[in-house]
């Protein structure tokens, strides 16, 4: 089973993006929404974590393109190997064609 299923989709904006409306398994850890995004072997992206500091992919993001994932410095693989066992409440998720965005709400 996938640890989320994109169920609907807001407005078309005129770029032909929306933002998703998402389901997210009650038990998902980051690890798993990663591995199902990622997995996507027909879409790209970027994906974040909800932060204050930061409006839409937060202060540590990544990259994701048709299967593969590029972490960008040592210090963002630290960030995301340190949370990969945490829940995930809520997905956010924008784009449009392959393009997909997405953002995680951690449990605090």
């Amino acid at each position: 089973m996938n640890s989320f299923e994109i169920v609907g989709h807001g407005k078309t904006r005129s770029d032909e993006t929306s933002e998703y409306i998402i389901e997210v398994s009650p038990k998902a850890t980051v690890n798993e929404v990663l591995v199902d995004i990622v997995n996507q072997k027909s879409e790209w992206g970027r994906i974040g974590i909800k932060s204050e500091k930061e409006p839409f992919f937060g202060e540590h993001h990544f990259e994701y393109r048709f299967g593969r994932s590029e972490i960008p410095s040592k210090e963002d693989q630290a960030f995301w190997n340190s949370i990969m066992q945490k829940k995930v409440v809520a997905i956010k998720g924008s784009g449009g064609w392959s393009n997909s965005d997405y953002q995680l709400v951690l449990e605090d």
